[in-house]
């Protein structure tokens, strides 16, 4: 009798522990559903940049065409913001891409066993944090190219 209560002690100090895991793992997806929406947001803002950042390049393109400019310099620095500004927008489709693809993982999270309610949180987290990455990335050659565009405007008004 002492043996069959203490299997059924174990037994219920087992259920207990993995219904507190479920829930501290529903918890933590609840949180990167959270950060999925707030990255999404962010990386709209990141779409807006670029388009106004693509619009800039364009126009600088057509200034330099239209002036008939030959400074290789100045041409070659145009040719690698064609070739950042095509990367950003592969980056921000595969962004796009990963974030639908949390969105759709809302409904059923909690009716998964806990190797997958674990594996779909570390596949989350390691999407959120590369995406983080990538804004960051993003933002530092953006705020370059600025500056290289104001350069080029210098050089482009200079030769007027």
């Amino acid at each position: 009798m002492r043996n069959f209560i203490l299997i059924l002690s174990i037994m219920a100090i087992g259920l207990t522990s993995c219904g507190d895991e479920n829930k501290t793992l529903i918890e933590k997806h609840d949180q990167l559903l959270k950060e999925n929406d707030s990255l999404k947001a962010v990386s709209t803002n990141f779409q807006e940049m670029h388009q106004k950042m693509k619009n800039t390049h364009d126009q600088m393109q057509q200034q330099v065409e239209f002036q008939e400019i030959t400074d290789t310099d100045l041409l070659e620095k145009l040719a690698q913001h064609e070739v950042i500004l095509k990367r950003h927008e592969a980056i921000m489709t595969g962004h796009d891409a990963k974030i639908e693809a949390h969105e759709s993982l809302r409904d059923g999270f909690a009716k998964l066993n806990l190797k997958e309610m674990q594996a779909q949180i570390v596949e989350m987290q390691e999407g959120h944090d590369r995406m983080m990455e990538e804004h960051e990335t993003i933002r530092e050659e953006h705020e370059q190219m600025e500056k290289d565009h104001t350069m080029i405007l210098e050089q482009i008004i200079a030769k007027q």
